[in-house]
């Protein structure tokens, strides 16, 4: 509802439908804000990637999109886990606004993917 709200508000105010791409970062916003899914199983709640199950549909939600609408392309690649891993922290530890969610999303492209970042847990 939400996202339609703000498809409304684009169309109005600006004269302009939003793209998939928009779109995917509306509901990856929600789903970070509002963290609709929860894992119950008492047998994966101690598990680390059950903490993060809505960052890592939010992040599954963009890459399928981009990689839809043709931005992306899948190259068997290791840095781009490292770049999945750096979007997981910062949607877990950082705060985004609408807005600046819909930019990021929008900047992601393959070379965004195929550079090197450094690994955020490493001991200095």
């Amino acid at each position: 509802m939400r996202v339609d709200k703000r498809k409304a508000y684009y169309r109005y105010f600006h004269g302009m439908e939003i793209n998939e791409c928009k779109e995917a970062a509306l509901y990856a916003y929600w789903i970070l804000k509002l963290k609709p899914f929860t894992i119950t199983d008492k047998a994966y709640m101690k598990n680390v990637d059950a903490c993060t199950i809505n960052e890592s549909f939010a992040i599954f939600m963009i890459a399928l999109v981009l990689e839809n609408t043709g931005r992306i392309r899948r190259t068997p690649n290791p840095s781009k886990e490292s770049y999945k891993r750096l979007l997981d922290y910062s949607f877990r530890f950082r705060d985004f606004s609408m807005d600046s969610l819909v930019v990021l999303v929008e900047s992601i492209g393959t070379d965004t993917l195929e550079r090197e970042y450094p690994d955020l847990h490493a001991q200095p």
